[in-house]
């Protein structure tokens, strides 16, 4: 069998840019790392990334991954024990790459285990099942979600409030 066509190896191979008209899903060719510290409005939670080891366990798993975060007005800075404080910032991270696409379920509900060994509730709004919206209609936990964003290390939801982590 064979088949003919006027594309070349190369056309197959190159980058594509995709443009994707909105604003609550953003698209970005770099890692979630190499937004979040980049990106002035997640200097807070990315130095808490940095602090507790977060990007180097990512970059050793070398997997996809989902990150929540919060902007600088809605970061509270972590207290309690060392431990303590290692159990929030893993609250924040889930092996799993989740396209807001793929929470939708039958009962509009599911569950994500993070990397604090617990599970965080995600619960999506008739809005976000039926019309695909994300801002204010997908719920972290207790945390609205007012953003997404697609790198190539994953998804990154940016997030009302940090995840609760009671001890």
């Amino acid at each position: 069998m064979t088949a003919c066509s006027e594309l070349e190896d190369k056309d197959h191979y190159k980058n594509i840019s995709t443009d994707i008209q909105s604003d609550e899903l953003l698209v970005v060719n770099e890692t979630s790392q190499q937004y979040l510290q980049s990106a002035a409005e997640y200097s807070k939670m990315s130095a808490f990334f940095t602090d507790e080891g977060i990007y180097d366990e990512l970059n050793a798993k070398e997997q996809l991954s989902t990150l929540l975060v919060v902007e600088n007005d809605d970061y509270v800075t972590p207290e309690g024990t060392d431990d303590e404080i290692r159990t929030i910032a893993r609250a924040h991270v889930s092996d799993v790459s989740m396209s807001p696409a793929n929470l939708k379920t039958d009962d509009n509900s599911m569950r994500i285990m993070m990397w604090h060994g617990k599970y965080i509730n995600v619960d999506l709004d008739d809005a976000a099942m039926n019309e695909g919206k994300i801002a204010g209609h997908i719920m972290m936990g207790t945390s609205a979600v007012k953003m997404v964003v697609k790198t190539n290390s994953g998804y990154i939801y940016v997030i009302s409030n940090m995840i609760s982590t009671p001890q």
